[in-house]
């Protein structure tokens, strides 16, 4: 059993349930491109994981864990194997499991792997520094033109109660800003679904946390590349070769 993570990014269930299909689909290929015998693939299914907080707000758009199972031939026997996944605060978080196949059904392959990411799922505390800690700005919507490309999300479309949301503004109608009592709480709606988005964001002094025995805390850096670089920065390491 292995267990993935990896950056995701700010992602909704649409396009969180293409990049499952897509590695839906690598996997298939794989185990097709072997021609060691024949593959069955079973269902994609939709499971139930404790829901990040204020995962509410976003209602259908909050991403869903998936899983699926398939029957494959390997080293001259056959195996189950199981995808399970989600993203959690920006970060996807995955689960293979294989087993031979006389050991165990598609149905209870599929089932550990799915009770083993919703138990790391419900204890793993991922955080993140950085500006996402400010009071989000507000702004009114510009009239007649579109919206910005930096905009991660928008609710009540064409309503009075519009709200475009950036990582530092939430841009609201003039008239509603005039109000200053509605204004503060559909701010204060668009900072909890930006944080909601953007992960759980602490200031760099908190991230020295007590790990509880049997718990491991695990850090990865990015660091922005040189204002005014052309994304050529070096890589972090270097370019794998050879097989594995």
């Amino acid at each position: 059993m292995d267990l993935y993570l990896y950056p995701a990014g700010v992602m909704f269930d649409p396009v969180f349930e293409q990049v499952f299909q897509q590695g839906v689909d690598e996997i298939v290929q794989i185990a097709r491109d072997r021609q060691a015998g024949e593959v069955h693939v079973g269902q994609t299914r939709v499971f139930a994981t404790m829901p990040a907080a204020g995962a509410g707000l976003l209602g259908e758009l909050a991403v869903k864990a998936r899983s699926f199972a398939l029957d494959m031939p390997m080293h001259d026997a056959r195996y189950r194997s199981a995808l399970a996944m989600t993203v959690r605060d920006l970060y996807f978080i995955k689960v293979r499991y294989s087993v031979q196949a006389d050991r165990a059904a598609d149905e209870g392959v599929q089932a550990e792997a799915e009770t083993l990411l919703s138990g790391f799922v419900a204890s793993v505390r991922v955080l993140n520094t950085g500006h996402c800690r400010q009071v989000l700005q507000v702004r009114a919507i510009p009239q007649g033109q579109a919206r910005p490309g930096a905009v991660l999300a928008s609710t009540n479309d064409g309503r009075e109660d519009e709200m475009w949301i950036t990582d530092d503004t939430v841009y609201l109608r003039g008239e509603v800003i005039a109000h200053q009592a509605q204004a503060a709480r559909l701010r204060d709606d668009a900072q909890a679904i930006r944080d909601v988005l953007r992960g759980h964001c602490v200031a760099p002094d908190e991230m020295e946390m007590a790990v509880p025995d049997g718990m491991r805390e695990i850090r990865f850096e990015y660091r922005l590349p040189p204002e005014g670089s052309d994304g050529s920065a070096p890589r972090l390491r270097g370019q794998r070769t050879g097989v594995g």
